[in-house]
């Protein structure tokens, strides 16, 4: 009960605001990724469509950050004619400037930690949680950038891949295809990173996105009149991302709601408070994403029916000699 009248709260002039801007950061997230991939020749309306996309499996997978970046790239690849290497290069670099705020986000959160409480586990925690990120940032940028790292990554798993018997007389086949596709991979990584406008654009959009995200969810509180901190909001919510990363939960799914009430109780707010503003977040930020991931999926494959209906249609009109 006490739950329902504090999510009551809010209005909706507050819903159209914060739906506004959930909103706004999801096509800023496309066009973040079309200042990376537009080299290619990808169209904005389809980068838009298989983000989209791309993130709604993001919710629905266990590694949040890692179900979606190989179905967008094979999408844009088949929808613009690009190569599946060069499109899934595009991807990881745009993942990489997606988090890199994240891990900046990280250290000033240590800073306010012990500016608001000086609470030494709290910051222990953050510090935890960015030197793991930061690591997995290090091996993965490090495995990415060497063509000869890559290739013994990749040789490692097709060995392994190779001892299943379903699997050794499909990877023989292509194998030999693989180091090429490999170098195509890591020339595209390497261009991309190498272009300075389009690293330092991203890196600005990606900046704003994560400021919409921390006061979006500032408003939520404010709208549902709760008096909080914005230091505290992004103190919570940085431990939250960063945790959110890691577990093989689709989408964090209980432990963000579960562990965000926690740490919103511990600054001070009251529980079926802190419950209502992590709940209407889950709302935003998780379901919708899903929502119109779901309908730019049906458009794709409509427009995809459509497309085979009129070659089918034109090819027999064609009459045979």
């Amino acid at each position: 009960d006490k739950f329902y009248q504090v999510a009551s709260r809010l209005g909706t002039g507050w819903f159209l605001l914060i739906l506004s801007i959930q909103t706004l950061m999801l096509f800023l997230m496309a066009l973040r990724w079309h200042v990376i991939i537009r080299r290619y020749g990808a169209r904005f309306k389809n980068v838009l469509h298989t983000s989209l996309i791309g993130y709604m499996i993001n919710n629905l997978t266990p590694m949040s950050l890692a179900g979606g970046e190989p179905v967008r790239a094979y999408i844009i690849s088949k929808l613009d004619d690009i190569k599946t290497e060069k499109a899934f290069a595009t991807v990881l670099v745009e993942l990489f400037i997606a988090l890199l705020p994240a891990l900046i986000i990280n250290f000033i959160a240590i800073y306010l930690v012990f500016d608001l409480s000086q609470d030494p586990l709290i910051a222990a925690i953050l510090a935890l949680l960015g030197v793991l990120m930061f690591l997995a940032f290090a091996v993965a940028t490090a495995v990415l950038l060497r063509r000869k790292h890559s290739l013994s990554l990749l040789n490692i798993i097709l060995k392994y891949l190779k001892r299943i018997s379903y699997f050794k007389t499909r990877i023989l086949p292509v194998q030999s295809r693989i180091e090429n596709a490999m170098s195509s991979f890591n020339r595209g990584i390497n261009a991309t990173l190498a272009d300075s406008s389009c690293m330092t654009w991203g890196l600005i959009v990606s900046v704003f996105v994560w400021v919409l995200n921390y006061l979006k969810v500032y408003l939520i509180f404010m709208g549902l009149g709760i008096d909080i901190d914005f230091e505290t909001v992004v103190i919570v919510y940085a431990i939250l991302n960063a945790v959110s990363i890691f577990p093989l939960i689709p989408g964090a799914m209980g432990l963000w709601e579960w562990l965000g009430v926690y740490l919103f109780m511990y600054f001070g707010i009251p529980r079926e408070e802190a419950a209502a503003a992590i709940l209407i977040d889950r709302m935003f930020f998780y379901w919708l994403p899903i929502g119109l991931g779901s309908l730019a999926a049906l458009r794709l494959g409509i427009d995809a029916h459509s497309i085979m209906k009129k070659q089918q249609a034109s090819q027999s009109r064609i009459k045979p000699e």
